[in-house]
């Protein structure tokens, strides 16, 4: 297989796990009521002050241009999605918490698919959890190392995708 071959096929498998993620937070958000900023708190406790005062969650439009999805409005759902579960499950913003809200997140995509699309194939799904979790385990070893989010989240997920898949693609021809 040329690396033309397998880049096309990468970015294929790339789409339809982004369009699955889509799918799911949508799915997940689709009753919650929220409200776009230009910035939000950071502080836990302060969020869910606002939160329960407003009956609504207040999601940050910064870093949402960059963020994993081409589009700036899957990329506030997103947030939507995971503050989600910060909130109803009572898990602070620390990088324990963050990667016990991602448990959370890659148990929407099994129901997701378990329940409602099981005629998803079974790489399209672990694509799709494998993103999502380099996404927020890479951007928490990220804030913990260098105590600033990534510039270029969409970038910095891809490429570490990319390389993990393409090295066992490698090793197969």
């Amino acid at each position: 297989m040329t690396h033309n071959e397998i880049y096309k096929q990468l970015n294929d498998r790339w789409s339809k796990a982004i369009d699955l993620l889509i799918d799911v937070m949508f799915d997940v958000v689709r009753d919650i009521e929220y409200k776009v900023e230009a910035t939000t708190t950071n502080n836990y406790d302060k969020f869910i002050e606002e939160t329960n005062s407003n009956g609504y969650f207040t999601i940050s439009r910064d870093g949402t241009l960059s963020a994993i999805y081409e589009s700036q409005t899957f990329n506030i759902k997103a947030r939507v999605w995971h503050d989600y579960h910060h909130y109803h499950s009572k898990l602070s913003f620390t990088p324990e918490d963050e990667l016990k809200v991602l448990a959370l997140q890659l148990k929407d995509i099994d129901n997701y698919y378990n329940k409602q699309h099981p005629e998803l194939s079974e790489q399209t799904v672990n694509d799709a959890k494998t993103i999502l979790s380099i996404d927020i385990q890479q951007q928490v070893k990220y804030y913990q190392t260098y105590k600033c989010f990534i510039n270029d989240q969409r970038s910095f997920v891809r490429n570490i995708w990319f390389n993990d898949i393409y090295s066992c693609y490698k090793q197969l021809t």
